[in-house]
């Protein structure tokens, strides 16, 4: 079930902080970073859970670009939940809603077999400072819509 704008819990940070640099101002990092006004938007994706509750299982931050395009900023899955597709049905829920023709990102090895998993094309992108390799993936709805 797709949540839109949901509110940045302790919760949520910590599945957002699985996609980001560690370190231990992470949290406030990342309220000021998706903060309103911020040009940057928040959706996650919950399953049922015990007592009628649903739980939070994956989320995704982005940045519009024009009507159609955004830019993930960060999607990550809660620890545990790995590889159960929640992630990728996030992300095809999210650009169903917003009605987008493209979504890209930029990221490192770790983390590109997610995106060519979702259908993702991939090409080298500029390293940043010694960090390793860096990809761009961009992911078209244009042949679908």
């Amino acid at each position: 079930m797709l949540i839109i704008h949901p509110p940045l819990t302790p919760d949520l940070s910590d599945i957002l902080a699985r996609a980001a640099f560690p370190r231990p101002d992470l949290p406030a990092r990342l309220q000021a970073f998706y903060a309103p006004g911020s040009g940057r938007e928040l959706y996650a994706w919950a399953v049922p859970g015990g007592a009628g509750e649903s739980r939070v299982v994956a989320a995704l931050g982005l940045r519009r670009e024009g009507e159609a395009g955004a830019e993930l900023t960060h999607i990550a899955t809660r620890a545990g939940e790995d590889r159960q597709g929640y992630s990728g049905a996030l992300l095809r829920e999210v650009a169903a809603h917003l009605n987008l023709s493209e979504l890209w990102a930029e990221t490192d090895e770790g983390a590109v077999g997610f995106y060519r998993r979702c259908g993702f094309g991939v090409s080298p992108a500029p390293e940043r400072g010694g960090g390793g390799a860096r990809y761009r993936c961009v992911l078209s709805f244009r042949s679908q819509r």
